[in-house]
């Protein structure tokens, strides 16, 4: 549990994104799912709420950054400075338009891409840090306080995950850690700029490319004995999560961004 850990670990620096109404931002709902709650945005609000609160709670954290492209109000926002300040958590709300166009055209590898170089150019608390974790969505990672733990003890200050097999040919964009250097030395402005230019629409084919050469060292890792345990608030979205999930660890998804991979290479020789 994170509290059987609190007293080993050193303080970390956390970045979450989302949207909390999508088609506020060029990301239209499926006509199939068109009525389903996991679209409501008042919905998707409480589970942003209690993402954030597990998060603050867990006091592995002493900033908190969260993210968010489709600008919509933050009614209870008040509430989560109230349980930071009383946890001793530093608490950052940052929002804002997503490129609606670009959003359109290059789906969900831009969406997140803009996000992350958003928080990194305008976050006070990014800026009073040198490394951070990232969680996207509604994400909860169960054992966090356990891969933290992990990497505070190895000197592990820049982590992404690949899967085995096939699915070596994608890095999870979901959860990650990164040093503010690395993140501006490797992927920030250049991972939007490589989509544009590759015309790719999977971030995770993005990530690898652009980082397959340089996450060499004894500091930086691309796996980790202890794999993240994901818990997701939305019913179905948990459930698919699984199936990735257990596809992801026998290496055989995300075949459609394993395939933007081995694409983009070719045709660009890289």
């Amino acid at each position: 549990r994170s509290s059987d850990l609190i007293v080993q670990i050193m303080k970390e620096t956390l970045l979450l994104t989302g949207t909390i109404k999508p088609n506020n931002n060029g990301i239209q709902r499926s006509t199939v799912l068109s009525n389903d709650k996991y679209f409501d945005p008042e919905y998707r609000l409480w589970e942003y709420f209690s993402t954030i609160q597990y998060y603050i709670n867990t006091q592995l954290f002493d900033k908190i950054i969260f993210c968010e492209n489709s600008n919509y109000h933050f009614n209870n926002w008040a509430l989560l400075e109230q349980l930071a300040y009383d946890k001793g958590v530093q608490l950052e709300l940052l929002q804002f338009y997503g490129d609606e166009i670009s959003i359109k055209k290059y789906w969900y590898a831009y969406w997140e891409a803009e996000i992350f170089d958003y928080a990194f150019k305008n976050s006070q608390l990014l800026q009073q840090t040198t490394s951070w974790y990232k969680v996207t969505w509604r994400y909860i990672i169960k054992n966090i306080d356990q891969i933290i733990n992990y990497h505070q003890k190895w000197s592990i200050t820049t982590f992404f995950y690949k899967g085995w097999g096939l699915a070596q040919f994608g890095v999870t964009t979901a959860f990650f850690k990164t040093t503010q250097a690395f993140y501006e030395e490797h992927l920030y402005k250049k991972a939007v700029k490589y989509i544009k230019d590759t015309n790719t629409r999977f971030l995770e084919s993005v990530f690898y490319l652009l980082l397959k050469d340089c996450l060499l060292n004894q500091r930086t890792s691309w796996k980790t004995k202890i794999v993240p345990i994901y818990h997701f608030f939305s019913w179905k979205k948990a459930k698919i999560e699984v199936y990735k999930a257990r596809l992801w660890l026998l290496g055989f998804w995300p075949i459609a961004s394993i395939l933007e991979s081995i694409r983009v290479a070719i045709w660009y020789k890289i």
